[in-house]
C-alpha cells in the first residue's frame, strides 16, 4: 500500500513469487493489471507485487506513457509479444 504521504507499507505475499519460479535464460510471462489505483504484477502466473496507491486524486496520473525499466544495470532483458487491453 502507498499512503496519502507517498509512504509504502511492505508485507509478504502469501503464496507469492519465489526466486525458483523465475526461469533464467528463458522466456518468463509477465502480466500487469492496473485498475484504478490498484496495481498487480504477476510473473509466470505467480503474484510478485501488489499495491494500492492512496495518493489524493489530484496527485495521481490519469494517463501517460508505459515504460519498462530495470533496476540492475548488469541485467539483460528482452521483451516480446507485448499486448495491451483497456479495462472498464
Amino acid at each position: 500500500m502507498i499512503d496519502a504521504d507517498d509512504i509504502p507499507t511492505i508485507k509478504p505475499i502469501k503464496n507469492g513469487l519465489k526466486s525458483t519460479d523465475i526461469r533464467p535464460g528463458k522466456w518468463n510471462h509477465v502480466h500487469i493489471i492496473a485498475r484504478g489505483n490498484n496495481f498487480r504484477l504477476y510473473i509466470n502466473d505467480k503474484l510478485a507485487s501488489e499495491f494500492t496507491e492512496h495518493l489524493p486524486e489530484d496527485r495521481r496520473l490519469k494517463r501517460g506513457m508505459i515504460q519498462l525499466q530495470l533496476h540492475d544495470p548488469d541485467m539483460v532483458v528482452q521483451f516480446k509479444d507485448i499486448r495491451l487491453k483497456l479495462l472498464d
